[in-house]
């Protein structure tokens, strides 16, 4: 999907950096440093309707339509300390889930990942 896609770069100091644009809310996220990018893909991977989550650096939940609503669900995250809450449709969730996992996937990415939770520790 267009409206959501998922950048990744790494610099000279072996950081990985990885940036959300979100078109349809005309904003870019970067996630970074490596703890919250692990927090973020982690909860970008198993957050389910009807789910609420606080972790060490974002707040999550969902929206389910009560009875006799139109069927309109909701995700949406908050980092803590900006006061920023970002809201997507489920088909937009389910195309940033998509765009993320391809780019954790890729084999330079990975290395990258695992020489950080290296360094960092797994988190």
């Amino acid at each position: 999907m267009d409206d959501v896609t998922v950048s990744s770069s790494v610099n000279d100091e072996g950081e990985l950096n990885i940036l959300l644009t979100l078109k349809s809310h005309r904003a870019l996220y970067p996630l970074e440093p490596f703890p919250q990018m692990r927090e973020f893909q982690s909860m970008a991977t198993t957050m389910a309707l009807g789910d609420t989550s606080d972790g060490q650096y974002f707040v999550t939940h969902t929206d389910v339509p009560g009875v006799g609503e139109p069927p309109l669900f909701t995700f949406a995250f908050r980092e803590f300390g900006k006061g920023v809450q970002i809201e997507f449709s489920e088909k937009q969730w389910d195309a940033l889930r998509i765009a993320l996992d391809q780019v954790m996937s890729l084999p330079k990415i990975k290395q990258t990942l695992n020489e950080l939770a290296l360094a960092y520790g797994e988190v």
